[in-house]
């Protein structure tokens, strides 16, 4: 999803969430929002992108009882579709276990009004780091 796309979804839940004074937006991105690499142009504009819109979409509605997180996955997805291609022989350690990330979303869901993370890059054990 791109930034035009993310926008969109946002302003279609935020009137629901600022009525009942909770709610989460998660936005992913990758490595791409915090460094470019040539030839990648459109794909960095757009993850940069995601996290501008994550922080304006914080500091405009945390005060109204929106939780919203930026979050950086670091990795390849460890998917059915990644091992029967480019990831085909990788170690488990450099990919992305679904399981435990989607476990990391939900944390983030859970956090109490007190404490929220803004932002969390994820990244498996395996692999380096990239920024």
């Amino acid at each position: 999803v791109g930034c035009y796309g993310a926008l969109l979804c946002a302003r279609q839940a935020l009137p629901a969430m600022v009525e009942a004074k909770t709610g989460t937006i998660l936005i992913t991105s990758a490595t791409a929002a915090f460094r470019a690499g040539a030839g990648w142009a459109p794909f960095c504009v757009s993850k940069f992108g995601l996290r501008a819109l994550s922080q304006s979409i914080t500091k405009e509605f945390a005060p109204k009882g929106v939780h919203v997180c930026h979050i950086r996955i670091d990795c390849v997805m460890d998917t059915p579709m990644t091992r029967a291609s480019y990831a085909k022989g990788w170690p488990t350690e450099k990919l992305g276990n679904c399981d435990q990330i989607a476990e990391t979303y939900y944390a983030m869901h859970m956090q109490p009004k007190f404490g929220w993370t803004n932002e969390i890059d994820i990244r498996p054990m395996g692999e380096s780091w990239t920024c």
